[in-house]
């Protein structure tokens, strides 16, 4: 899997800076099964990590506000704003389908006790 990311890497321009950067962090993911973390860095990474995704959804509206819209040619401060504005996404995105599972979990228990209980074996 590593030689299948790194012969992706070259076919991608191996001469770009970037490929080490891909390379050492899909080995770091590979073989390292834990980073230990200090306490106060634990949290962030695991916040950013849990709303990656999103984050990875949502990047894009902040860099063409930034540098389409407002004329903002500022990659530390895009990158602040794009990784705070897809956390805050996710974190709305959690808030609002914790309500919906809240409101409609007993709800549907009540209603048809077959969705929450396995149907018995046929005999």
């Amino acid at each position: 899997m590593a030689l299948g990311g790194a012969l992706a890497a070259l076919d991608w321009g191996g001469h770009s800076t970037y490929v080490p950067w891909a390379v050492s962090a899909l080995a770091v993911i590979l073989f390292v099964p834990k980073l230990p973390l200090p306490r106060p860095l634990a949290w962030p990474v695991v916040t950013v990590a849990q709303a990656s995704f999103t984050i990875y959804l949502t990047h894009l509206i902040v860099i063409n506000l930034m540098e389409l819209r407002l004329g903002v040619v500022a990659p530390w401060i895009t990158l602040v704003l794009a990784l705070a504005f897809g956390v805050s996404v996710w974190f709305l995105q959690e808030a609002l389908i914790g309500r919906y599972r809240g409101r409609r979990g007993p709800a549907l228990r009540k209603r048809d006790p077959q969705l929450v209980t396995p149907a018995p074996p046929p005999s």
